[in-house]
């Protein structure tokens, strides 16, 4: 690789690195690198050495929890894309002198437009914040942006939204997992300063596919594509009442992926202990309402009716199905299945429900003529146990598609849009944190509907009368 600057002398004072020798051994050598057990961050700071990109220093260190500064990344992407460092224009920023030692690394990657500065400042010496690393690679390696949410602590107003949700998009970054409920929730955590390591991590994940993390975060409330299900190429999943098929779109040739008698074997097994008599039991797909989950399974609402159930329940379905089974005759297209985690089909409080963000809606009562109070459920798929999270008085408003009855149909009163809960009732349209708290009063007076398009909200009330307003509420006019 094409060094960046005249000399190795130039390239330290830029870096603060010394070169250390390349190795394919097992073990970096570095004295704060274990050598016991394999470090976390081994292979691709291998890899970047190995390439030339970075080093270690003259004490036989590593500092892989040292953070980095703006130009120290400034002279690694240099490094990593081999960038021309002759005839950059100035970029004249307040902090930055002409000819001094980091001049014409950062003059090269303002040029590119990949690190810039605010306010006629650089700021060399300040760490690089993990959002704007984000920010740095999604330009370096012109990925697109990506207007779907990956993390928790990352909405739509973040001015990084679309960097950080892209590079994990493209295999960057999971971000930080935490458990909650036996569930891992992850976050990005874009204020905290990026270390010599996880920088080494992001960028060779950037510069080497074979090193890049599996797209698998979906989006944190789903934003369902109807009927639809990813990375199945020329096959096309279509649902109906007893069977989910697939055809493809080129040849026309169908594959069955569930067929009504896999349906009512799987129930049947589900209910053998919990339903006396299961041979009249029926099972029916809420085809309208069939979503694809931010975990790549398509779920959709099944009607149960029958046997020994004293009334219809609305439970739910997910399957996950294998694209390269698809048109196959030795395969099965289904790699695994679930039953919503409602443990007791006979509880009537937990007869109507459905999905948001991942959760469950379920124990409706009545609060008065309009509106209902439900409650918020993560429920755990190994063991079927569920979390109550919060209540929520919502208007008794339902979906115009889906099973006849309007008792077992979804609400329009509420929705997810990335981490928060958007909902309304006649007092009002509020939002609220995902965990149920920041709970917030966007609109005053009995709500008709609202949609949510970018980071607008507009909504209508029952005497016609219309608003726009931000994401947070703010900005809130009349619109007629």
């Amino acid at each position: 690789m094409k060094k960046w600057l005249a000399g190795a002398a130039a390239f330290l004072m830029i870096s603060g690195l010394t070169p250390a020798k390349d190795t394919h051994a097992d073990r970096l050598p570095f004295k704060d690198i274990p050598q016991d057990h394999r470090f976390w961050a081994e292979e691709e700071i291998g890899y970047l050495i190995n390439e030339g990109i970075i080093s270690g220093y003259s004490d036989g260190t590593f500092r892989p929890n040292d953070t980095l500064t703006r130009q120290q990344a400034s002279g690694l992407i240099v490094q990593a894309l081999d960038l021309n460092l002759a005839g950059r224009p100035d970029p004249n920023f307040k902090d930055i002198k002409k000819g001094a030692y980091y001049y014409k690394a950062i003059a090269a990657v303002a040029e590119e437009g990949l690190i810039r500065g605010s306010n006629g400042n650089f700021r060399p010496n300040e760490s690089i914040t993990r959002a704007q690393m984000a920010a740095i690679l999604r330009r370096a390696f012109a990925y697109k942006p990506v207007n779907v949410q990956k993390f928790i602590d990352i909405e739509k107003t973040h001015w990084a939204y679309l960097d950080i949700n892209s590079i994990s998009e493209n295999g960057i970054t999971w971000g930080k997992g935490k458990l909650q409920y036996d569930q891992m929730v992850h976050y990005f955590v874009p204020g905290e300063a990026t270390t010599r390591a996880q920088f080494s991590v992001f960028l060779a994940r950037a510069l080497n596919s074979d090193l890049s993390i599996a797209s698998g975060l979906g989006s944190i409330n789903g934003n369902h594509t109807e009927n639809k299900f990813p990375n199945l190429g020329d096959w096309e999943i279509k649902v109906d009442k007893t069977s989910v098929t697939a055809q493809n779109k080129k040849t026309g040739e169908e594959d069955i992926i569930v067929d009504e008698g896999q349906l009512f074997n799987w129930y049947r097994h589900d209910l053998r202990n919990r339903m006396k008599d299961s041979s009249t039991l029926t099972v029916e797909l809420d085809a309208s309402t069939a979503k694809l989950s931010s975990q790549n399974y398509l779920q959709m609402p099944v009607i149960l009716k029958g046997g020994s159930l004293p009334k219809p329940i609305r439970s739910y379905l997910s399957i996950e199905i294998s694209a390269d089974a698809l048109g196959t005759e030795t395969e099965k297209p289904v790699i695994n299945y679930r039953l919503d985690p409602f443990n007791d089909y006979s509880l009537s409080k937990y007869n109507q429900h459905q999905i948001i963000m991942d959760r469950f809606v379920g124990n409706v009562k009545k609060a008065d003529s309009n509106n209902v109070t439900i409650s918020i459920y993560r429920g755990r798929y190994y063991d079927n146990q569920l979390f109550k999270l919060f209540d929520v008085l919502i208007k008794n408003d339902r979906t115009s598609t889906g099973y006849k009855d309007p008792e077992y149909k979804d609400f329009t009163s509420i929705r997810a849009d990335g981490s928060r809960y958007f909902y309304y009732n006649t007092n009002g349209l509020y939002s609220m944190y995902h965990d149920g708290t920041q709970k917030k009063l966007l609109l005053k007076g009995n709500i008709h509907s609202f949609k949510i398009d970018g980071t607008t909200i507009y909504a209508e009330l029952e005497n016609g009368a219309k608003y726009k307003m931000s994401y947070t509420g703010t900005s809130l006019q009349k619109v007629n």
